[in-house]
């Protein structure tokens, strides 16, 4: 070979090294550009298993950060079909390398959010650029998942009045949604947005339902029912307006405020939303009026309502007159509420009805209320004959009168009897009430007391027994024991009544929020019997007989005074937002109770403890009788 033969060669070899590096280009270190899921079948999870998603990454040597525990992971889990979303259900709980370059496994846990569900999931890869990248989507359920509805919620894009979207949580043991909406709503009448998988058709009462259009309305449960083919599902959704509480609306002509509680505020309106659970008043007209002597003090208010036409309030039996307890005092708001439902367990002829309620005053909340009967005479309430001015003589002029023992001396009708008792006549009411009956019911009071303090007042003939019921009294004590009720022996809104031609019966009970279930007003509570001494009862307790009846009652009523303790529990679950809500309007600025400072939770533990204590010491100190 020659020279020039020889270069040429080398050349040539030369040149063809050079173009065997050409054609190896350097390995992709740059981001994604795609992002595939090797799984085209359904996956099946359960809180005891994980699903294994299969998935490249192209080009094969793209870098991206797929640790979960670092900050700067860019794989997450959504929804197909709302790439906006994560699913509740679902969780992305590792990441790992494959078996070749690019390619990697992805394993799904879930989050206990619902056991039974189906959603279409995808995986999203999150750029630098804030881009993302999704796989094709892929169907995650859980075991033997039968068609249904996955998810619910209400857009506000779809319902303007809502503070936001909405997402309710799906119950999948027993097919229920739920979820809460804290603005109250008027209006109920809501379009819902849900995800279902594998049905045919899905209905509300026979109506065709269309995701996103069809309105229904929330106030009650609403059913879904979700056919496929032969099979259906039963889905029940409870939307909680506001704290779930029934709400009345209170509006004064031109917002005028309440100033007074002798002054009546007329042409006002009402309204109240039942919640679901009791009948709507659309509009009705009344007149409203501050109520109470030291709670008319208190920063929120209490009232007194007079509708212009008697009708039924919260599923209480109807009438004009109702009174809105604010409760102000009261860290657990259930003291009225609990002593009433003791007294409903005995046998005082009645004892005012109540149910809590939210009430919106001129368009402005005011926080929660107990809607209460007032203490009035009627049918429906304290049941005695209504006096007129025409029942003057004879058996008419005995009765009925409804009287009141008030410390306070404020009432138009009143008078101090020989043991400096102060009485007042609340029925028949002022303007009614003649002065010969007044004069009647004065001396009728006085001789009953008279009998009762003379030598033979322990006579069954000619004793007391004859003038007041006495089975009465025994039972309206105990409740003044049980829930330490100090107002007995003021005494302060304190009741009693007579038929015509009947005798003095105790009742009923009103006025709990003060000083109750607590030892802070009435220490001696902690150890026995505190208020057997009051006005007419001292004298009572020295009677055997009256004792021994006391003591049988209280074996009769000690099972059903236990219930109350269940009662408080139902109580406050069913309060609880509520009282969230008023305590964040309505700082305690009072310490009458001693708990004050508790949280509600707490305050309510401790009444029941101290209920439950009072029974414990009753029952050891009438057991002894």
């Amino acid at each position: 070979m020659s020279l020039r033969s020889a270069i040429a060669a080398l050349a040539l070899l030369a040149l063809g090294a050079c173009d065997k590096q050409t054609d190896e280009p350097a390995p992709y270190t740059g981001e994604p550009r795609a992002l595939r899921l090797d799984n085209d079948t359904t996956l099946t999870v359960d809180d005891g298993s994980a699903a294994v998603l299969d998935f490249t990454v192209e080009p094969s040597g793209a870098v991206f950060d797929h640790n979960l525990l670092s900050p700067g992971c860019q794989l997450s889990l959504r929804l197909a079909d709302d790439l906006r979303r994560s699913p509740e259900e679902l969780s992305l709980d590792m990441v790992s390398d494959g078996t070749a370059a690019g390619r990697y496994k992805a394993t799904i846990g879930t989050t206990g959010a619902s056991d039974i569900f189906r959603r279409r999931i995808c995986l999203a890869l999150k750029l630098s650029s804030g881009e993302l990248l999704f796989s094709q989507p892929v169907v995650v359920q859980s075991p033997g998942y039968e068609a249904g509805i996955t998810g619910m919620r209400f857009l506000k894009s779809l319902n303007p009045s809502l503070p936001d979207d909405i997402t309710l949580t799906l119950d999948g043991s027993s097919s229920t949604f739920t979820g809460r909406i804290p603005v109250y709503q008027s209006s109920m009448q809501l379009v819902a947005s849900f995800d279902c998988e594998g049905a045919d058709r899905v209905e509300v009462g026979g109506v065709e339902q269309t995701s996103g259009r069809s309105v229904n309305d929330f106030r009650g449960e609403v059913v879904y029912t979700v056919h496929n083919g032969r099979h259906e599902s039963r889905y029940t959704v409870r939307v909680t307006n506001f704290t779930g509480l029934p709400v009345i609306s209170i509006d004064t002509p031109g917002g005028q405020p309440i100033l007074s509680k002798e002054e009546w505020i007329e042409g006002a309106t009402i309204r109240i939303d039942g919640a679901g659970r009791f009948d709507d008043i659309q509009a009705a007209a009344t007149s409203i009026r501050g109520r109470g002597n030291s709670t008319w003090e208190w920063p929120k208010k209490p009232y007194n309502i007079k509708l212009d036409t008697k009708a039924e309030v919260l599923g209480m039996p109807e009438h004009k007159r109702w009174c809105l307890l604010a409760n102000y005092m009261d860290r657990t708001l259930l003291r009225n509420k609990t002593a009433y439902y003791l007294a409903s367990q005995t046998s005082l002829d009645w004892t005012p009805r109540c149910e809590f309620a939210e009430l919106i005053l001129n368009g402005e909340y005011m926080g929660q209320y107990l809607v209460a009967e007032h203490v009035k005479v009627g049918k429906e309430r304290v049941d005695i004959t209504e006096m007129t001015p025409e029942d003057d003589s004879g058996e008419a002029l005995t009765g009925g009168y409804l009287l009141e023992l008030d410390f306070h001396v404020d009432n138009i009708w009143q008078w101090r009897t020989p043991r400096n008792v102060p009485f007042a006549v609340k029925s028949p009411d002022d303007d009614k009430l003649t002065q010969t009956q007044f004069d009647w019911i004065r001396d009728h009071i006085d001789a009953v007391e008279n009998r009762l303090y003379g030598a033979d007042f322990a006579d069954p003939e000619n004793g007391y027994r004859s003038l007041i019921d006495a089975q009465s009294f025994v039972d309206y004590w105990l409740v003044y024991e049980l829930t330490v009720n100090h107002e007995l022996g003021n005494p302060g809104s304190v009741f009693l009544h007579k038929e015509r031609g009947g005798r003095i019966v105790a009742g009923p009970v009103w006025d709990f929020d003060w000083g109750t279930f607590s030892y802070k007003a009435s220490p001696a509570a902690q150890w026995g019997l505190f208020i057997r001494w009051a006005w007419w009862y001292g004298r009572l307790f020295e009677d055997e007989w009256f004792r021994s009846l006391a003591a049988e009652r209280w074996r009769v009523l000690k099972p059903r005074f236990l219930t109350a303790l269940d009662h408080i529990a139902e109580q406050r679950d069913y309060i609880s937002l509520s009282a969230a809500g008023n305590f964040a309007l309505w700082k305690m600025t009072t310490d009458t109770n001693g708990d004050e400072q508790l949280p509600f939770g707490q305050a309510v533990d401790r009444m029941a403890e101290i209920l439950a204590e009072r029974i414990e010491i009753v029952d050891r100190e009438l057991s002894a009788w």
